[in-house]
């Protein structure tokens, strides 16, 4: 699942959850334990939270279905009932519609718009030449390179229709350097066991 639209699912479960545990206490208030009342408190304070955390998440992916062109209908009925101050009012009406809405917008982490390459000057390094200047392994980097744009929105472009033999995406070196770091350390790490293992020669 993409990051966007999980974000919005795992907001949506704990939003469940947490009103699911004030209608517990709720139903304990009278014969429940001396501290339910606190319970109940801490319960609100949670739902709050978490009602605010599905909005935003809900807010994000209805403004990216809508640059899409997608219909954000279902999902913007769904944040509207969600806004209700009762956690009582938990809509569980619209959900299935707006769940189904989310899936089937196939939506992407990243932003719609992808700049063009000379409106973002500092994206300018391509995967193999950052591996070239910090002498480090490129597949390696390449690959990391690919998991780290699945989670980032900026740092590097894509290049509209790159010829043959040219790279698909620069970045902007000062972004990705801790990937780049990191691909050193593993690669200092993995020739520092190999000396140790590596019997000497008599």
């Amino acid at each position: 699942m993409n990051p966007l639209s999980k974000r919005f699912f795992d907001a949506a479960e704990s939003f469940w959850q947490t009103a699911d545990q004030v209608k517990a206490h709720l139903g304990a208030i009278v014969d429940g334990p001396p501290d339910v009342a606190d319970r109940l408190t801490e319960a609100h304070q949670a739902h709050e939270k978490a009602r605010a955390g599905l909005l935003q998440a809900g807010e994000a992916l209805a403004t990216r279905m809508v640059e899409k062109g997608l219909d954000a209908t279902p999902l913007l009925r769904f944040l509207a009932l969600a806004e209700a101050p009762r956690p009582e009012n938990s809509p569980r009406e619209g959900w299935p519609e707006a769940k189904a809405a989310v899936k089937a917008a196939g939506l992407g982490g990243k932003s719609i718009a992808k700049p063009e390459l000379s409106s973002v000057s500092k994206a300018k390094s391509s995967s193999r030449d950052l591996a070239e200047k910090h002498k480090i392994n490129h597949e390696a980097l390449r690959k990391r390179l690919e998991r780290w744009r699945f989670e980032h929105d900026s740092g590097y472009i894509e290049v509209s229709n790159p010829r043959r033999n040219e790279p698909r995406y620069l970045y902007d070196e000062t972004a990705v350097m801790p990937v780049i770091e990191d691909v050193r350390k593993n690669e200092t790490r993995r020739r520092t066991n190999s000396s140790i293992e590596r019997p000497a020669k008599k």
